[in-house]
């Protein structure tokens, strides 16, 4: 599946990284409606070096301006390829910044209050690396196209594979997902109008039928990397359950037992659907 992707330039303020998991961690930009330039995935290159990761292609070294007039240089991509391990969520109450100013208890669901947002986490396969890192948000609009459209979507089309597979498990990690930013009939950035009168590129999915077979041979990451995903899954265990204003860290667990626990691949040429 080819798409195409426009270069895009924003001004964004700097997340406070906060983590002590000994993760890597990826972000989402939003597009800028005056420059119309799309949404895009970006890390700092420093934090990069730190974890001894190293990204390549679609992976571009980018100089950035912060909306506090830092300049920096970023790595960044407008589109990325991803396949989902694990993932966590947790409210928080927003600071006049939009960071957050205090945590709400872990497992609160439903409507939000006012100045309420939800800090969204995942472990992933990311395109450009050979290692697992986090996709971390917490912009609601990015956070909410994941939690209420892309991964909603994405159980959609497991269950139909798991049908296939006569009821067993399909974990997530076992599919790219192509994500970028929405683009027009005319491929220009869809810009969302928030409450707070500014405008996001909220990520989006893009994808074939996804009832065809062809489309998930096509998404499937191959039985190396999903033999991978299975160690790390159960290496994070403890992490997607944990609140995400916990202090991060990583412990190991011991391999998950009962019924719903992934068949490792023992043929390479097997496809497991």
């Amino acid at each position: 599946m080819t798409i195409e992707f426009l270069p895009t330039d924003s001004v964004y303020q700097e997340p406070s990284n906060g983590s002590n998991d000994g993760y890597a961690r990826l972000y989402w930009m939003n597009g800028e409606p005056r420059l119309q330039t799309p949404g895009r995935f970006w890390t700092f290159p420093e934090r990069m070096d730190e974890a001894s990761i190293q990204l390549e292609s679609p992976w571009k070294s980018i100089e950035h301006t912060f909306s506090d007039g830092a300049q920096k240089t970023l790595l960044a991509s407008p589109a990325l390829h991803l396949a989902p391990i694990c993932w966590r969520q947790q409210n928080f109450l927003k600071d006049a910044s939009g960071n957050v100013d205090s945590w709400l208890p872990a497992g609160k669901r439903g409507k939000f209050a006012p100045g309420e947002g939800v800090y969204f986490e995942m472990l992933t396969f990311v395109e450009g690396s050979t290692e697992a890192m986090v996709f971390s948000a917490k912009g609601t609009k990015t956070a909410m196209a994941w939690l209420a459209s892309i991964l909603p979507d994405y159980r959609k089309m497991r269950d139909g594979v798991r049908q296939i597979r006569g009821g067993k498990p399909v974990p997530p990690w076992w599919f790219w997902l192509a994500i970028r930013g929405a683009l027009d009939a005319q491929k220009k950035p869809v810009y969302e109008k928030t409450l707070g009168n500014n405008y996001v590129t909220p990520p989006t999915w893009v994808h074939d039928d996804l009832s065809s077979r062809d489309t998930w041979k096509a998404m499937y990451v191959g039985n190396e990397l999903a033999a991978r995903g299975e160690l790390l899954y159960q290496e994070a265990a403890l992490w997607a359950s944990s609140p995400i204003s916990d202090s991060h860290q990583v412990v190991q667990q011991e391999t998950p037992s009962g019924r719903n626990t992934p068949r490792p691949l023992e043929d390479d040429s097997e496809i497991p659907f």
